[in-house]
């Protein structure tokens, strides 16, 4: 295939060069449609090829790569553009961010039982986590993927880091003393030691098998009891969507954990007793785990 007629834009060359994009047509063109979107929208500053690049490979992780112009075109592109300017530190950026997000990040702490000074110091941390690289790794905005409003994710994303505040602030126990907590199910006590272990193993594994936004959904459903309308406002999605997608998250866990336990024990009897004691326990199952999920800044 010929190389494509490249735009004479230079910004349009230099990020479909770091896409590799030299012989796709439809991805250089969807490019070119998001950066002129971006310049319509906030025209008070541009993001540097490399960091707008870099935001758009955040978005196209883990779609085929035959179909990244078309996934491209799905997105909020405009936002794609403001965060690309945020992660480079762009001050017109940084200002925008203040002005149409604090709010957002105000919203969401909101909803804890925090004090004054508490909240205030989470406001601080929260900017500073969503702007500011660290030696931990990038700018949390850079992990923002283009669906769903940039308000919604914001909101979510705060809503975790507050969890990871309370969490550190009542000392909760760690994931190794699950076998104990969980000890107040009868279900779960009546399984014999050796399968205490199995019934673990097969939720950690079948949790993390699941994608990135069933994982969210039922941290912030079943760790911290927030509810479906709650979730909805976070996802700008209505309540029957959010009750619908709660739902599934949950029948896809239970088929998973289901496949996984057949994969640590060799009988039926064995699978029906465990998937009994996670049913019956369903979140009280799933808090321990989170513990160690929630300190993972990928998750988010």
């Amino acid at each position: 295939m010929d190389t494509i007629a490249w735009p004479e834009d230079p910004l349009v060359r230099d990020v479909c060069l770091q896409l590799q994009a030299t012989n796709d047509p439809k991805l250089a063109a969807a490019v070119e449609s998001l950066i002129a979107s971006g310049r319509q929208i906030y025209d008070g500053f541009a993001p540097e090829a490399e960091a707008l690049a870099r935001q758009l490979k955040a978005c196209l992780d883990g779609h085929e790569r035959q179909r990244w112009s078309q996934h491209l075109c799905t997105l909020n592109t405009a936002d794609i553009w403001l965060c690309a300017g945020l992660a480079q530190g762009e001050p017109n950026a940084v200002r925008v961010f203040e002005r149409r997000l604090g709010p957002e990040i105000g919203l969401a702490l909101s909803r804890f039982s925090l004090s004054e000074d508490q909240r205030a110091e989470l406001m601080q941390r929260v900017r500073v986590r969503l702007l500011v690289a660290t030696g931990d790794g990038p700018a949390r905005i850079g992990f923002y993927q283009g669906w769903g409003s940039l308000e919604g994710w914001t909101r979510t994303v705060t809503a975790r880091l507050a969890l990871n505040f309370i969490r550190d602030a009542k000392g909760t126990e760690p994931l190794d003393r699950a076998p104990a907590l969980l000890g107040a199910s009868p279900e779960f006590a009546a399984l014999r030691t050796s399968r205490r272990e199995v019934f673990l193993r097969a939720l950690q594994q079948a949790f993390r098998s699941l994608g990135h936004r069933e994982r969210a959904l039922l941290r912030l459903r079943y760790l911290d009891g927030v509810q479906a309308n709650a979730l909805a406002g976070s996802y700008d999605v209505h309540e029957s969507t959010m009750s619908r997608w709660l739902a599934n998250a949950r029948t896809e866990l239970q088929a998973r954990f289901e496949t996984e336990a057949r994969t640590l024990v060799a009988d039926e009897a064995a699978v029906a007793e465990l998937l009994g004691a996670m049913q019956s326990r369903f979140g009280q199952s799933l808090q321990q785990l989170f513990v160690s999920e929630l300190a993972d800044p990928t998750q988010a």
